[in-house]
């Protein structure tokens, strides 16, 4: 899985940024219901054909591209997303060519607590 968090909404867009430091710019079209700025999310890949019916709410279908140098593969197996690559750290089943689903998910936890974690660090700079 891969965590971060939707960093703004602009016209067709959703810009969420990994905790890894990837940036996706996901279609609005294919967000969760209610997603907004600010939320964090996790990221998980699954079979294609198993969440075909599912595309929209929360699902962007891709296709896993192949890895062309060693060095390459330190930085994760390349899924594409339209004209995006997204950088996948697990190497394990993911066949190049193979289509693949990437889900987004709300974590409303993980959302509460990166909130406290900024309220806290404002107030120990602002006092």
């Amino acid at each position: 899985m891969l965590r971060g968090v939707v960093d703004s909404l602009e016209e067709d867009w959703a810009i969420v940024v990994l905790d890894d430091g990837q940036r996706l710019d996901w279609p609005r079209e294919n967000l969760p219901p209610d997603v907004h700025a600010g939320m964090a999310v996790v990221l998980d890949v699954a079979s294609a054909q198993a969440t075909a019916a599912a595309v929209g709410g929360g699902v962007w279908v891709g296709k896993v591209g192949r890895r062309k140098k060693a060095a390459a593969q330190a930085a994760g197996v390349p899924i594409h997303l339209g004209d995006q690559t997204l950088h996948w750290p697990e190497k394990g089943a993911l066949k190049a060519g193979q289509p693949v689903a990437v889900c987004m998910a709300v974590d409303e936890a993980d959302t509460t607590a990166r909130r406290q974690r900024v309220r806290s660090l404002l107030d120990d700079i602002f006092g």
